[in-house]
């Protein structure tokens, strides 16, 4: 009897187990990103003749503007450059720069920046829609609008994976 007891306790141990994967939902209030003193230079040889950048783009942190959503296409194009930091203001450098495209899904993690300096956990169909001048969907916070503030994106291997909308004056 001993043993059963000890396996029907097991059982609801492993059950109930965390997988270790946090789930956020979608406005789940988040951290203001750390932004660094300067972000990520953009190398010439990365951008091409019609201005994108290609897929030898260095990892790291990148300034950006998101420009663009796809239609009939899932993405969201953004335009690269370079920014500096001092104090409470920056300095957008904006040559060389150029456009990078990812797809909603290929987002790992993506925050939006709230008139009130608030952040905000969206997924990337969310980023895409509010891009795209769509109202916020029902998740959001009543007094939340989209204001089209610069991102900090993270790039590895190539391809965005991050953008972390910024609160600029």
């Amino acid at each position: 009897m001993r043993s059963i007891a000890l396996v029907v306790v097991l059982v609801l141990l492993t059950a109930c187990a965390d997988d270790g994967v946090e789930k956020v939902q979608p406005y789940d209030r988040a951290p203001v990103p750390a932004v660094p003193d300067r972000t990520a230079p953009i190398d010439p040889s990365t951008v091409a003749a019609d201005g994108t950048l290609t897929a030898r783009v260095a990892d790291g942190e990148y300034w950006a503007e998101a420009t663009a959503v796809g239609s009939g296409r899932p993405f969201v194009l953004f335009d690269l450059s370079q920014a500096v930091f001092a104090d409470d203001a920056y300095e957008m450098i904006a040559e060389p720069h150029g456009t990078l495209q990812v797809l909603w899904d290929d987002l790992d993690s993506v925050t939006v920046a709230a008139e009130n300096r608030q952040n905000y956990s969206v997924p990337g169909a969310e980023l895409a829609s509010l891009i795209g001048g769509n109202p916020p969907s029902a998740d959001a916070p009543a007094d939340y609008r989209y204001v089209p503030y610069p991102f900090l994106l993270t790039i590895r291997h190539g391809q965005i994976v991050e953008a972390h909308q910024i609160w600029v004056p």
